[in-house]
């Protein structure tokens, strides 16, 4: 593909771009009416969609998709800054492997699946979400300080895979949490799970 200073080149004033010179131009950009743009080839996949709690339209959001050559999410690529960005859908890609600290801190999405690849959620890279569903893939190894974290989710159950090795501080602080299944020999003490919820160790 040829670069976008070599294009420029060829269009200098003055200067007459010949024929082949003028279809790498062409063909150095999708067509909007004949090209399907590849997956691989974009960083990200944003829509809008609505925002309704309890019936009502409060306003709308982003549906983010990652796509497969994603493997990691940057430290705080994604994190509520009050700057009218606010995440309401998160999909994370096959291929992932991590999640950055406060990469989605205080966003409003309520549901987080983890893909099969990922392997270390950073410190309070979720912290703050209205939680209703959390599902958790084999394979992952490390959930950071704070990293679920939150005061208010109505998630009653959760379960930690069998490759979990570590999990930090307050990690899973989710208040409504009732019962938990966790591998043989997991460190919870620290991970803010609430002493009223059962731990049923596999």
């Amino acid at each position: 593909m040829t670069t976008r200073n070599q294009l420029k080149q060829y269009f200098k004033a003055n200067k007459k771009p010949t024929q082949q010179e003028f279809w790498e131009w062409l063909d150095s950009y999708w067509h909007q009416e004949e090209d399907l743009i590849p997956q691989d080839s974009v960083n990200l996949i944003e829509k809008t969609i609505p925002w309704i709690l309890d019936g009502v339209l409060h306003s709308t959001g982003l549906s983010i998709t990652f796509p497969p050559n994603v493997k990691k999410i940057a430290d705080e690529a994604f994190m509520n800054k009050n700057n009218g960005r606010y995440v309401l859908e998160i999909k994370l890609n096959e291929g992932l492997e991590e999640i950055g600290i406060r990469a989605f801190n205080g966003q409003f999405a309520t549901r987080v699946k983890t893909p099969s690849t990922l392997k270390k959620i950073g410190e309070g890279a979720f912290s703050y979400f209205l939680f209703e569903e959390i599902t958790l893939n084999e394979g992952l190894e490390y959930i950071g300080n704070d990293a679920f974290g939150t005061f208010i989710s109505p998630i009653k159950n959760l379960y930690i895979p069998s490759t979990v090795t570590f999990v930090g501080q307050d990690a899973l602080r989710l208040p409504s949490l009732q019962t938990v299944s966790a591998p043989s020999g997991l460190n919870l003490s620290i991970s803010g799970i609430p002493s009223s919820a059962v731990i049923t160790y596999r």
